[in-house]
């Protein structure tokens, strides 16, 4: 897919991508997440495989190579989770890295500016009229 901003961004650095002088590189759909895809597939045993892909949904169920896709994102949130709460034991405490991990975990969109005062509430502080997390 050509995306524009990736074009002139590269003019403005006067870079080519690739070997052919193609203008337009694969940035925005990095290949990591196609490989851990594959990967997963062909883990599975080859019968699993084909069954995925064998037939189109027939309502009310879906397609079952969907919900194979939902699994592998699932397994990959819990595992940033992890790693999240991991970090922040380490650098930090426990306490630390169950908020960090209940952060990355929450609905909620925490933003720049409002991350502070979420880690606040976490901790219990008086923020003084701030509305804090969970009361916005």
């Amino acid at each position: 897919m050509n995306f524009p901003q990736t074009a002139a961004l590269m003019e403005a650095r006067h870079e080519r991508a690739g070997l052919g002088g193609e203008l337009y590189p694969e940035v925005h759909h990095a290949p990591l997440y196609s490989l851990v895809i594959a990967a997963g597939l062909r883990a599975l045993p080859e019968a699993w495989r084909e069954a995925l892909f064998a037939s189109p949904p027939v309502p009310p169920d879906g397609f079952a190579a969907d919900y194979f896709l939902l699994g592998l994102n699932l397994a990959l949130l819990w595992l940033a989770a992890w790693q999240t709460f991991r970090l922040g034991c380490r650098l930090f405490d426990e306490r630390v890295g169950w908020v960090s991990m209940l952060a990355l975990l929450s609905r909620r969109r925490v933003a720049a500016g409002g991350l502070g005062r979420w880690i606040a509430a976490a901790h219990g502080a008086d923020l003084g009229g701030i509305p804090a997390a969970g009361r916005d």
